[in-house]
Order: C-alpha cells, then structure tokens, then sequence
C-alpha cells in the first residue's frame, strides 16, 4: 500500500523545503526522537495525517486514494518578530501550492497538493507565538 511511501516523501519535500535541505527552519516531525527547538528562532513543527480513502479506479489493477492534511505549526518564540513567523507562513504556503511529488514506489504512488494551502494564526501558545498552515493532499497508488 502507498500510504507509508506517501507520508515518507511528504516528510521528505517538508525538510527539502522548508528544513536543513532548503531554508533552514528547525523541523520537528511526529515522534521524532531527539528533537530540540531553539531557543531564539524560528521553528515548524510538522504534522502528516490521513485523512479518508477510497477506490478511484476499478480495472485489472485498483487504483486507490488517501486524501490527507499536512499540518505546518510555526512557531516564533518570544523575541523573534511576527515578520519572520509570518515570512516562514509564506514559503510554507508556496512550498506545498498545487505541487506533485512522484514517490517512486512499487506502486506507482502520487502525492498530490491540488488545494490551496491555507494561514491559521494561534496567537500566542506556551511563549511562542503560532500560526498553523493546513495543506490538504491526496495520494493515488495501484494495487500491486
């Protein structure tokens, strides 16, 4: 099934765009060990979660769909300004604007971003001030 293939390179396109491998943001993704946020910067915390399913093509090879929510928590602690939490918004935003991402697996999985990502601000949580980013995405893969 192309649900693991899927959440992998959704993780994948977050850290090239948004972490070490593009603007440098500290990412935190679900359970991942060893995560420390910084202190003065800042920081996305990253959420992949399925959504619903469904049978979208029936034929010698079904074709199925997960619809999903990538979830981006920003997060500014206090003392960075609401600028660079609003400039991280943004690239995050663009990052995932109507993008595909070809997995590459047995199954031929599609991730797909056909929905404009959308800003929701939090306020201020914990010391931090937060704004989340909803990008909704669907991933087709064939039976194999």
């Amino acid at each position: 099934m192309g649900y693991k293939a899927a959440v992998e390179a959704i993780k994948a396109e977050v850290d090239s765009t948004l972490g070490a491998g593009g603007a440098g943001y500290a990412v935190q993704h679900a359970n991942a060990p060893g995560f420390t946020k910084p202190d003065n910067a800042v920081w996305i915390n990253a959420w992949v979660r399925p959504a619903a399913g469904n049978t979208v093509c029936i034929s010698a090879k079904n074709t199925y769909r997960i619809s999903g929510i990538l979830d981006l928590q920003v997060f500014g602690p206090i003392g960075t300004s609401e600028a660079d939490v609003n400039d991280a918004v943004e690239l995050a935003m663009k990052s995932f604007d109507y993008i595909n991402i070809n997995v590459g697996d047995a199954e031929g999985t599609v991730v797909q971003f056909n929905l404009a990502p959308f800003p929701n601000v939090i306020g201020l949580v914990g010391g931090q001030y937060q704004v989340n980013v909803t990008a909704p995405w669907d991933a087709d893969f064939q039976e194999t």
